[in-house]
Formats: structure tokens, sequence, C-alpha cells
């Protein structure tokens, strides 16, 4: 027999009347379910502004709720939002359900002056996949950039 994998458990994410989350979970489903870009966002590196994601040792705690400096990270920056979720998923047991609250937050948050995400609104499921992975992709290159910038002054120093 095999053993299940903790990260092929069904899992659920919340989506309370009037929230409208659905399109937004299909989204994060549809991310969680593909293992080649879930793997590595797992193991790629938290943003400065966020605190250390727990530890595995750790996730034998019941508890998904995340320290308060991610949570507070993760109300406006959507890579620390889906980062946090993706950490929480897979630490959650079968019987969880995770909000998706934090993500839906940030997303609203960096398109406020487009009147998009907002709180019990409805878009569309791959409309909201690709611009996850704009935002996903301008993260990671915004990331590299700084990266750079910070090797050339260690360089020029």
């Amino acid at each position: 027999e095999c053993a299940v994998r903790a990260q092929d458990i069904p899992r659920g994410l919340e989506n309370e009347q009037g929230a409208n989350h659905c399109f937004l979970n299909v989204a994060i489903q549809a991310l969680w379910n593909l293992r080649s870009f879930r793997a590595p966002f797992l193991r790629a590196p938290g943003h400065p502004h966020a605190a250390p994601e727990p530890a595995p040792a750790a996730a034998s705690s019941s508890s998904t709720s995340p320290p308060p400096a991610a949570a507070a990270a993760a109300d406006t920056c959507c890579y620390c939002a889906l980062k946090l979720l993706f950490a929480q998923y897979q630490l959650a047991d079968e019987q969880d359900s995770l909000p998706p609250d934090a993500l839906r937050n940030a997303l609203s948050h960096v398109y406020t002056t487009e009147g998009r995400f907002r709180p019990g609104e409805m878009e569309d499921a791959t409309e909201t996949i690709e611009t996850l992975l704009d935002v996903l992709h301008a993260s990671s290159v915004s990331a590299f950039q700084e990266c750079e910038e910070e090797e050339a002054a260690c360089d020029g120093a």
C-alpha cells in the first residue's frame, strides 16, 4: 500500500455566504494541484517583510494560525498571502477549511485603483489565475533585481 502524502489529502477553502470566494478558491486549488508549481513555491524564500515560516517540526501543532508578522505582510502582499496560505494548506488536517481572506485582501489592495477583487464581489477564475501569475512573476523579478543591486553594491564597496 502507498502512504498518502500530506499534499494529497483533500482540504477545503472557506466560502461563507456573501464572501464570493469561489473564483479565488478555484485559482488557489488549481495552483496547489500543480505539483510543478506547488513544490518550488513552498521551497522559495519568503519576502523580508514576512516572518519566518513555521518549521516542519511545528507541524504537530493543530493550529494553522500564522505568526502576526506573516499575517500583517499577507494583508498587502499577494506573494506572502499565497505563500502563507500554501504553508497552512500543507499543514492542515483533512477536516480543516482555510480562509482565503488574506489573499483576497492582498489582491484587493494591489488592484484598488482598478476596483478589482473587492471583498464580496465576484471575479472570473481564469482571470484570477492569470492575475496571480502576473503578480508572482513581478514579485520574483523584483526580488531578483534587489539581489543583483545588493551584489553590485557589495562589489563596488
